[in-house]
């Protein structure tokens, strides 16, 4: 560092108070507790900065510095430190330091003679000079108090350098090297004062040390013969005088020192305990309360420092002293608590407890809350003296407080947490026992599942030792307290949780099987009661009556054995139970459990007597078949007047009573629907009785088959009826003949069948012997054959005239392809005006007799259908051209599109296929109405031929010329050519450019002069190609 410059003063470098670090191989000398840097005392008549003071704070230890007589050692290694009890090589690692020196120390010599004398070997000796030159070369500069300006100025005036720069600079360098080794000499020594520095740096002597001030005389700079001149003080005078001056030693210091050793000195900050057990709560309370005790303790000598420092300047009051003391507490604090929580802690002092939690078992206090809350103890005493203050006339100073942020502080604090979790694994660890029992917590729900299912009695044993071999684990096994390092477990609860758990499992397994016991019980006693019950019953049918027989059949072959069987188990099942648990099942036996077992007892002895010997089923079973009969006789009744009533409709003939008679059909199928069902009833109540031939009730049968043809005729004319007035009266027009057609056919169809089957005798229950009679002579014997027959053969000629009379009509006339020019021609032929009109009915064309037209208005309909197909076939040729669009593809690398050959080649087909097709539709008559519309057509289609025949071709010579006029040389040989392909390229580009914008092919055709241009590049091309051969 360079001395200041003129008018300046150094720089100070501001430091923070911390704890040396852990050991390692060359901890720190020095650390932030200096306040003040080390300088070359001047005296107090000019102190100058604080900075130009010898400092006496380096350490904790400086605060209890007091001026003593002394003696000069005889030599400096004559003294055993207390700490050299173990080598100091083996902390330190075993290092060999002899190595870095080249002198070596030779046996009996007078250094060998004193090492030995003062029992340090020659390792301990090379490792404190190699330490002690170590610490003396490493001391920064930001301890050391800079270079005084005025001892600048004043070699500065005294050599007058500024005539020798480079002198004065090499002189400057030596001045500044000797200022700084001698300040570390100093430091260094004043250090190594305390033990404690001593042990953490491992110099155990100072070696070369300075003289204590006041043991030699002073000679003076030549030397001073007889002692000290005339008029000087007395050595004791200055030490004195001095003693009232130096800050460290003033008399205020020394006051404070003395007030403090009286009643502060031995303060902490916490209250450990010293054999009670404690919970953690109670703990945390006691620190607190030790924490505000010793704070108003602190504040109370801070009011006495106040009265000692009045009389003295705010220069001279010992601040550093005062915070050193403070500190001090926090130290000690921090030091009783490493020791308390240390490796060496044996006792106990928090109480806690274990609960159930759940499936789990936890400590009353976790111990996550444990280690917070004792760490935030340390946290809060380390920082409870914070922000201490006094006033001393309006001159307030804080002392400087610890903090948390303090490497020594922090260090503390990991210590203190390693060691708590080490103790606190310890606790997990010694709950690990009740992990082979927590399963009890739940072991109700276990026992409550397993009761569900069906128990066995080697089962429920099982269950039962095992839990009654638990508790009896639980009291030999379990401690009832568990001493660890700093915690001791109280487990008496838990014991009894876990006991009292295996005991309720117990009761769950033994109440469960009880009540489900007494649910058996109950069941046998209402089956019991429910057997009586039903064999007492008086039986009102013949179903009852033989379900009574077949219950008390099935009750004494296997009910009855079932029955007693349950009952011998369930006795069996309580004899097991007083067999396994004596006592504790007359605890749980209830009135009602007795009682239980006695009536169950009861339904067994009696249940035989009341079931066997108290019932007479034959004289029931004999009312019950009278009954039956009764009513299978009735039921045949009915079914002859059904059948009567069925024979009765061959004689209904009226075509105007079609709804009646549909009516009087009705009910005759209702009423065989419901003879159907009395008929299963019947044959089930058969089956029931044991009867081994049923009825098979061939009435029902007959009837039914001979009222169909009835049923379906009579539908056929109120079907027929209402399509007839349909097509006669409705709008003409909207009737589709083809579906008329169909309807026509099938009631024809329909009806020849009927007539057929009611002339071979169908239609009644039981036909007589007859002889077929031919159909063409009904006319002459209707009087002979039966109504319906000739209802039947009514209806065939009215479907006959329908179909082949008015039917043509409805096809000539209902035709969809008749158009106004048609209409026309109708009327013509007609002689009266006709149009589709929704109130011209069939019934008023038959009236108006233009059936007698119907060849001529055929005609007239088919040649409309004729030109409505050529009509359809040119609108399908046009939609073709709708959606067909061209590809296109790059043609190589010019940038250019060309068609596709396989879209160009089908357009072309396109072209050809419906050329063809318009010319055979033009060949048709039926074309005549369309003809302008197909040359139009016609004359598009040989316009759009030429035109893209043209375009293939022009395709061609440009792809095949493109090529060729693509390169450099033919530019020279051919340059009118050359201007003509690139005006034909020029318009073929922008040609297909359009298109690909615009690619439904039949667009093309708004192109204006497309076939002129298309020629003419064409032509230009062709009569290039024809010039290169």
């Amino acid at each position: 560092v360079r001395p200041g410059s003129r008018g300046r003063r150094p720089q100070t470098v501001s430091m923070q108070r911390s704890m040396p670090a852990k050991p390692e191989v060359f901890p720190d000398l020095l650390n932030a507790f200096s306040r003040t840097q080390a300088a070359p005392f001047v005296g107090m008549e000019d102190p100058g900065s604080p900075s130009e003071r010898i400092a006496s704070s380096f350490t904790g230890s400086a605060s209890k510095l007091t001026w003593k007589p002394c003696q000069v050692p005889r030599r400096s290694l004559r003294w055993q430190p207390s700490f050299l009890e173990q080598p100091f090589l083996e902390a330190r690692g075993g290092e060999n330091y002899s190595k870095h020196f080249t002198d070596q120390i030779e046996v009996d010599s007078p250094l060998d003679l004193e090492l030995r004398e003062a029992q340090v070997s020659q390792a301990q000796f090379y490792e404190t000079l190699f330490r002690y030159g170590y610490y003396f070369d490493t001391i920064p500069n930001s301890y050391l108090a800079p270079f005084s300006d005025r001892w600048t100025l004043n070699i500065q005036y005294r050599t007058g350098g500024e005539e020798f720069p480079e002198l004065m600079e090499r002189m400057w360098e030596e001045v500044l090297h000797d200022y700084r080794q001698a300040i570390r000499k100093v430091i260094i020594e004043h250090v190594l004062k305390e033990e404690k520095a001593k042990k953490r740096t491992g110099i155990f002597f100072v070696p070369s040390p300075m003289p204590l001030w006041g043991t030699q005389a002073f000679l003076g700079i030549e030397g001073t013969a007889g002692g000290p001149p005339e008029g000087w003080e007395s050595i004791t005078s200055r030490r004195t005088q001095m003693a009232n001056l130096l800050m460290p030693c003033s008399s205020a210091s020394a006051t404070l020192l003395d007030l403090w050793h009286q009643k502060y000195d031995t303060l902490l900050l916490v209250d450990l305990p010293s054999g009670d057990l404690m919970d953690l709560q109670a703990f945390c309370a006691a620190q607190e309360q030790k924490m505000k005790t010793v704070r108003r303790s602190l504040e109370t000598w801070l009011g006495e420092v106040v009265e000692v420092l009045k009389p003295y300047s705010p220069n001279c009051w010992p601040v550093t002293l005062l915070c050193t003391q403070v500190r001090g507490v926090v130290d000690r604090s921090i030091a009783a608590f490493l020791q308390f929580f240390g490796p060496q802690q044996m006792d106990a002092f928090l109480r806690v407890g274990l609960q159930a939690q759940g499936s789990e078992i936890e400590l009353t206090t976790s111990l996550e809350e444990i280690e917070v809350s004792l760490v935030q103890v340390f946290k809060d005493f380390v920082v409870s003296l914070s922000d201490l203050s006094f006033t001393v006339d309006s001159n307030t100073v804080t002392l400087w407080s610890v903090t948390l942020e303090e490497a020594y502080v922090q260090e503390a604090q990991a210590s203190i947490t390693k060691n708590i979790l080490h103790n606190l694994e310890r606790v997990e660890a010694a709950l690990a026992p009740f992990d082979q029992f927590k399963y009890l917590l739940v072991e109700d729900v276990r026992i409550k599942k397993l009761s569900e299912d069906t128990l066995t009695q080697d089962c429920v044993m099982e269950e039962l030792k095992t839990l009654r071999a638990v508790q009896q684990n639980i009291r030999s096994k379990c401690a009832e307290e568990i001493s660890l390092h700093m915690v001791s477990i109280q487990c008496s609860h838990i014991n009894e949780t876990l006991r009292s758990k295996a005991e309720e499992a117990i009761h769950i397994l033994l109440d469960s099987i009880l009540r489900h016991l007494l649910l058996r019980n109950d069941h046998l006693c209402n089956s019991f009661e429910m057997v009586v019950n039903q064999v007492v019953k008086k039986p009102t049918s013949e179903m009852e009556l033989v379900d009574l027989e077949m219950y008390i059949e099935e009750f004494r072959n296997t009910g009855l054995n079932e029955l007693l069987r349950e009952f011998d188990s369930i006795r069996e099942w309580l004899s097991f139970l007083f067999t396994c648990e004596n006592q504790l099942m007359l605890g749980l036996l209830k009135e009602k459990h007795f009682q239980a077992i006695y009536d169950s007892a009861h339904w067994v002895g009696s249940i035989q007597e009341r079931v066997f010997h108290g019932t007479n089923l034959k004289r029931e079973r004999e009312a019950l078949e009278s009954k039956f009969k009764e009513q299978r006789n009735k039921f045949l009744e009915d079914l002859e007047g059904y059948n009567e009533q069925v024979d009765q409709l061959s004689e209904c003939g009226n075509l105007r009573q079609v709804d009646e008679y549909l009516e009087r059909i009705q009910v005759l199928k209702n009423n065989f629907t419901r003879a159907h069902v009395e008929a299963e009833k019947l044959n089930a109540k058969e089956k029931r009785f044991g009867w081994e031939v049923r009825s098979p009730f061939e009435q029902l049968k007959r009837g039914e088959h001979a009222l169909e043809p009835h049923f379906a005729l009579w539908t056929l004319a109120y079907n027929m009826e209402e399509s007839m007035r349909s097509w006669m009266k409705g709008p003409m027009f909207h009737i589709d003949p083809t579906k008329v057609d169909f309807e026509v056919r099938f009631m024809r169809k329909e009806a020849v069948r009927l007539r057929d089957l009611f002339l071979a005798g169908g239609g009644v229950v039981y036909p007589a012997e007859h002889v077929k009679m031919d159909v063409l002579a009904m006319d002459l014997e209707e009087e002979k054959i039966s109504a319906p027959a000739v209802v039947a053969n009514q209806l065939n000629q009215q479907a006959e005239q329908m179909q082949e009379t008015h039917l043509k009509l409805l096809y000539a006339l209902c035709n969809q392809c008749l158009q106004g020019r048609h209409w026309d021609q109708i009327s013509g032929t007609l002689g009266t005006p006709l149009e589709p009109d929704s109130s011209f009915t069939l019934a008023k064309a038959i009236e108006q007799d233009i059936g007698h037209f119907i060849e001529d208005l055929q005609e007239i309909s088919d040649a409309a259908s004729a030109e409505y197909q050529v009509e359809l076939a040119a609108d399908a040729m046009e939609d073709e051209w709708k959606t067909l669009s061209f590809t296109f593809e790059s043609w190589k690398s010019t940038g250019a599109s060309v068609f596709t050959e396989e879209k160009l080649h089908k357009i072309c087909q396109l072209l050809d296929d419906q050329l063809q097709r318009t010319t055979e539709l033009k060949g048709l008559m039926a074309a005549e109405p369309w003809e302008e519309r197909l040359d139009d057509w016609e004359e598009w289609l040989q316009s759009m031929s030429e035109i893209f025949s043209i375009w293939g071709k022009l395709q061609q010579l440009w792809t095949s010329l493109e090529v060729l006029f693509s390169g450099r040389d033919i530019y020279k040989q051919l340059p009118a050519d050359i201007q003509t392909f690139r005006k034909v390229d020029k318009y073929w580009r922008h040609l297909m450019s359009n298109l690909q914008s615009h690619p439904l092919a039949r667009d093309v055709c708004k192109m204006p002069q497309l076939l002129e241009n298309l020629s003419e590049n064409q032509q230009q091309l062709q009569a290039i190609r024809d010039r290169l051969g």
